[in-house]
Protein backbone atom coordinates (compact mmCIF):
# COMPACT_ATOMS: atom_id res chain seq x y z
CA UNK A 1 0.00 0.00 0.00
CA UNK A 2 1.37 3.21 -0.76
CA UNK A 3 2.49 5.62 2.34
CA UNK A 4 0.60 8.66 3.01
CA UNK A 5 3.29 10.54 4.14
CA UNK A 6 4.15 13.99 3.18
CA UNK A 7 6.21 14.05 0.25
CA UNK A 8 9.79 14.97 0.55
CA UNK A 9 11.29 15.20 -3.51
CA UNK A 10 10.68 17.31 -6.24
CA UNK A 11 9.07 14.52 -8.58
CA UNK A 12 6.71 15.41 -10.47
CA UNK A 13 3.15 13.40 -9.48
CA UNK A 14 0.58 11.82 -11.38
CA UNK A 15 -2.52 13.17 -10.93
CA UNK A 16 -5.99 11.17 -11.07
CA UNK A 17 -9.28 12.13 -10.32
CA UNK A 18 -11.92 9.12 -9.96
CA UNK A 19 -15.75 8.99 -10.02
CA UNK A 20 -15.60 13.03 -9.89
CA UNK A 21 -18.82 14.71 -9.73
CA UNK A 22 -18.94 18.90 -10.42
CA UNK A 23 -22.12 21.30 -10.51
CA UNK A 24 -22.78 24.52 -10.89
CA UNK A 25 -26.19 24.65 -8.97
CA UNK A 26 -28.09 22.05 -10.66
CA UNK A 27 -26.49 21.72 -13.34
CA UNK A 28 -24.34 18.73 -14.00
CA UNK A 29 -20.93 19.41 -15.30
CA UNK A 30 -19.53 16.27 -14.68
CA UNK A 31 -20.63 13.18 -13.96
CA UNK A 32 -18.43 10.10 -12.36
CA UNK A 33 -15.36 11.40 -14.16
CA UNK A 34 -11.98 9.43 -14.19
CA UNK A 35 -8.92 10.66 -15.69
CA UNK A 36 -5.34 10.45 -15.35
CA UNK A 37 -2.47 12.81 -16.16
CA UNK A 38 0.71 11.67 -16.10
CA UNK A 39 4.08 13.71 -15.35
CA UNK A 40 5.03 15.40 -18.05
CA UNK A 41 1.84 15.92 -19.80
CA UNK A 42 0.99 18.66 -21.52
CA UNK A 43 -2.54 18.06 -21.06
CA UNK A 44 -5.34 20.18 -22.27
CA UNK A 45 -9.36 20.39 -21.20
CA UNK A 46 -11.59 21.66 -24.07
CA UNK A 47 -14.85 22.55 -24.95
CA UNK A 48 -17.28 25.44 -25.55
CA UNK A 49 -17.83 28.26 -23.01
CA UNK A 50 -19.63 27.36 -19.92
CA UNK A 51 -19.15 23.36 -19.89
CA UNK A 52 -17.12 23.83 -16.72
CA UNK A 53 -13.66 23.79 -17.48
CA UNK A 54 -12.28 26.48 -15.49
CA UNK A 55 -14.40 24.13 -12.79
CA UNK A 56 -12.70 21.01 -13.40
CA UNK A 57 -9.43 22.71 -13.78
CA UNK A 58 -10.00 23.70 -10.05
CA UNK A 59 -10.57 20.64 -8.94
CA UNK A 60 -7.73 18.97 -10.20
CA UNK A 61 -5.23 21.67 -8.90
CA UNK A 62 -7.24 20.72 -5.37
CA UNK A 63 -8.95 24.68 -4.83
CA UNK A 64 -12.70 23.74 -5.64
CA UNK A 65 -13.90 20.62 -4.08
CA UNK A 66 -15.74 18.24 -5.90
CA UNK A 67 -19.33 17.16 -4.98
CA UNK A 68 -18.49 13.62 -5.02
CA UNK A 69 -15.34 11.50 -6.20
CA UNK A 70 -11.76 12.89 -5.28
CA UNK A 71 -8.63 13.95 -6.61
CA UNK A 72 -5.29 12.97 -5.86
CA UNK A 73 -1.29 13.22 -6.94
CA UNK A 74 0.73 10.34 -6.14
CA UNK A 75 3.74 8.77 -7.77
CA UNK A 76 5.80 5.43 -6.57
CA UNK A 77 6.33 5.90 -2.78
CA UNK A 78 3.00 8.11 -2.47
CA UNK A 79 -0.35 9.65 -2.37
CA UNK A 80 -1.55 12.93 -0.89
CA UNK A 81 -4.72 14.86 -1.97
CA UNK A 82 -3.79 17.92 -4.02
CA UNK A 83 -4.02 20.61 -1.15
CA UNK A 84 -0.39 19.37 0.39
CA UNK A 85 1.02 20.58 -2.98
CA UNK A 86 -0.33 24.17 -2.70
CA UNK A 87 2.97 25.82 -3.93
CA UNK A 88 3.76 23.30 -6.21
CA UNK A 89 1.11 24.20 -8.27
CA UNK A 90 1.37 27.28 -10.59
CA UNK A 91 -2.01 28.82 -11.42
CA UNK A 92 -2.69 31.80 -14.25
CA UNK A 93 -6.19 32.47 -13.66
CA UNK A 94 -8.54 34.44 -16.45
CA UNK A 95 -8.83 37.26 -14.13
CA UNK A 96 -5.14 37.16 -13.62
CA UNK A 97 -4.89 38.55 -10.01
CA UNK A 98 -2.27 41.03 -10.77
CA UNK A 99 -1.42 43.61 -8.48
CA UNK A 100 -2.26 46.65 -10.85
CA UNK A 101 -0.15 49.59 -8.90
CA UNK A 102 3.19 47.33 -8.97
CA UNK A 103 5.43 47.07 -11.82
CA UNK A 104 5.56 44.08 -13.92
CA UNK A 105 9.09 43.12 -12.57
CA UNK A 106 7.29 43.50 -9.12
CA UNK A 107 4.81 41.12 -10.00
CA UNK A 108 6.64 38.57 -11.32
CA UNK A 109 9.09 38.40 -8.42
CA UNK A 110 5.79 37.86 -6.40
CA UNK A 111 5.62 34.21 -7.81
CA UNK A 112 7.87 33.53 -5.26
CA UNK A 113 6.39 34.64 -1.98
CA UNK A 114 4.45 31.79 -1.41
CA UNK A 115 7.98 30.26 -0.89
CA UNK A 116 9.50 33.22 1.49
CA UNK A 117 6.50 34.56 3.30
CA UNK A 118 5.40 38.17 2.64
CA UNK A 119 7.60 39.14 5.52
CA UNK A 120 10.62 38.85 2.03
CA UNK A 121 9.17 41.47 -0.28
CA UNK A 122 9.75 43.52 2.96
CA UNK A 123 12.89 44.12 2.41
CA UNK A 124 13.11 43.70 -1.44
CA UNK A 125 13.55 40.83 -3.93
CA UNK A 126 17.38 39.91 -3.97
CA UNK A 127 18.78 40.79 -7.40
CA UNK A 128 19.08 37.70 -8.32
CA UNK A 129 15.40 37.07 -8.34
CA UNK A 130 14.74 40.44 -10.11
CA UNK A 131 17.41 39.49 -12.99
CA UNK A 132 15.59 36.38 -13.18
CA UNK A 133 12.10 37.61 -13.53
CA UNK A 134 13.03 40.68 -16.18
CA UNK A 135 14.84 37.35 -18.02
CA UNK A 136 10.99 35.51 -17.73
CA UNK A 137 9.45 38.88 -19.10
CA UNK A 138 11.98 38.90 -21.41
CA UNK A 139 11.32 35.48 -22.94
CA UNK A 140 7.49 36.43 -23.08
CA UNK A 141 8.56 39.22 -25.55
CA UNK A 142 8.08 42.06 -22.73
CA UNK A 143 11.57 43.63 -21.75
CA UNK A 144 9.99 47.15 -21.87
CA UNK A 145 7.03 46.77 -19.66
CA UNK A 146 8.86 45.35 -16.48
CA UNK A 147 8.91 48.93 -15.01
CA UNK A 148 5.36 49.80 -16.28
CA UNK A 149 2.55 49.38 -13.47
CA UNK A 150 0.62 46.63 -14.79
CA UNK A 151 -2.51 48.69 -14.72
CA UNK A 152 -1.30 50.32 -17.87
CA UNK A 153 -1.01 47.45 -19.86
CA UNK A 154 -2.79 45.86 -22.31
CA UNK A 155 -4.88 43.04 -21.70
CA UNK A 156 -2.16 40.45 -23.79
CA UNK A 157 0.91 42.06 -21.90
CA UNK A 158 -1.19 41.63 -18.37
CA UNK A 159 -1.69 37.97 -19.65
CA UNK A 160 2.04 37.03 -19.87
CA UNK A 161 2.96 39.01 -17.42
CA UNK A 162 0.84 36.61 -15.01
CA UNK A 163 2.50 33.50 -16.84
CA UNK A 164 6.35 35.02 -16.22
CA UNK A 165 4.89 35.22 -12.64
CA UNK A 166 3.45 31.16 -12.51
CA UNK A 167 6.93 30.67 -14.15
CA UNK A 168 8.67 32.16 -11.79
CA UNK A 169 6.92 30.24 -8.95
CA UNK A 170 8.89 27.23 -10.31
CA UNK A 171 6.00 24.89 -9.97
CA UNK A 172 5.57 21.07 -10.26
CA UNK A 173 2.59 21.67 -11.86
CA UNK A 174 1.13 24.61 -13.95
CA UNK A 175 -3.12 24.89 -14.13
CA UNK A 176 -3.31 27.34 -17.36
CA UNK A 177 -7.07 28.90 -17.75
CA UNK A 178 -7.44 30.23 -21.17
CA UNK A 179 -3.39 31.64 -21.39
CA UNK A 180 -3.58 32.98 -24.70
CA UNK A 181 -7.01 34.72 -24.87
CA UNK A 182 -5.99 37.95 -25.54
CA UNK A 183 -2.86 37.23 -27.38
CA UNK A 184 -2.43 37.02 -31.39
CA UNK A 185 -1.50 34.30 -33.03
CA UNK A 186 2.53 35.12 -32.55
CA UNK A 187 2.43 35.45 -29.26
CA UNK A 188 0.34 32.89 -28.24
CA UNK A 189 3.06 30.43 -29.87
CA UNK A 190 5.54 32.28 -27.80
CA UNK A 191 3.52 31.40 -24.61
CA UNK A 192 2.38 28.01 -25.38
CA UNK A 193 5.54 27.01 -27.11
CA UNK A 194 7.53 28.49 -23.43
CA UNK A 195 4.80 26.23 -22.09
CA UNK A 196 5.51 23.70 -24.01
CA UNK A 197 9.16 23.85 -22.97
CA UNK A 198 8.49 23.34 -19.24
CA UNK A 199 7.40 19.89 -20.65
CA UNK A 200 9.98 19.01 -22.41
CA UNK A 201 12.62 20.52 -21.18
CA UNK A 202 12.30 19.92 -17.38
CA UNK A 203 9.37 17.30 -17.51
CA UNK A 204 6.72 19.56 -15.89
CA UNK A 205 2.91 19.04 -16.27
CA UNK A 206 0.92 21.50 -17.49
CA UNK A 207 -2.62 21.46 -17.73
CA UNK A 208 -4.56 23.94 -19.85
CA UNK A 209 -7.65 25.23 -20.90
CA UNK A 210 -7.83 26.13 -24.77
CA UNK A 211 -10.11 26.33 -27.27
CA UNK A 212 -8.13 26.86 -30.62
CA UNK A 213 -7.39 23.54 -32.45
CA UNK A 214 -4.49 24.66 -33.84
CA UNK A 215 -2.72 25.20 -30.90
CA UNK A 216 -4.28 21.61 -29.42
CA UNK A 217 -2.83 19.71 -32.43
CA UNK A 218 0.77 21.39 -32.04
CA UNK A 219 1.26 21.13 -28.37
CA UNK A 220 -1.10 18.81 -26.80
CA UNK A 221 0.14 15.16 -25.40
CA UNK A 222 -3.76 14.10 -24.29
CA UNK A 223 -6.71 15.96 -24.54
CA UNK A 224 -10.11 15.84 -22.07
CA UNK A 225 -13.12 17.00 -24.47
CA UNK A 226 -16.72 17.94 -23.57
CA UNK A 227 -18.69 15.51 -25.34
CA UNK A 228 -22.00 17.17 -27.10
CA UNK A 229 -24.14 14.37 -27.10
CA UNK A 230 -23.78 13.87 -22.88
CA UNK A 231 -22.97 17.19 -21.96
CA UNK A 232 -21.93 16.11 -18.56
CA UNK A 233 -19.39 13.28 -19.98
CA UNK A 234 -16.01 13.42 -21.47
CA UNK A 235 -13.75 12.26 -23.19
CA UNK A 236 -10.08 11.78 -23.19
CA UNK A 237 -7.84 10.98 -26.05
CA UNK A 238 -4.41 11.15 -27.24
CA UNK A 239 -3.49 14.12 -29.43
CA UNK A 240 -2.07 13.81 -33.08
CA UNK A 241 0.58 15.83 -33.48
CA UNK A 242 0.21 18.00 -36.48
CA UNK A 243 0.49 21.68 -38.07
CA UNK A 244 -0.88 24.83 -36.95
Amino acid sequence: MKSQRRPESRRVPAIEAQGLILRAGDRLLADRLDLCICPGQFFVIAGPSGTGKTTLLQALAGFTAPGEGKVEWKDREWIQPPAVFTRQAGFVYQHLRLADQLDALTNVCCGRLGQYGCWHSAFGFRREEREQAYGLLASLGLPTAADKPVGVLSGGERQRVALARALHQDPLVYFVDEPVANLDRANAQIVLARLQKEVTGRGKTVVAVLHDERHIRLYADQVLRWDRETPSLWKQSRVRKGKA
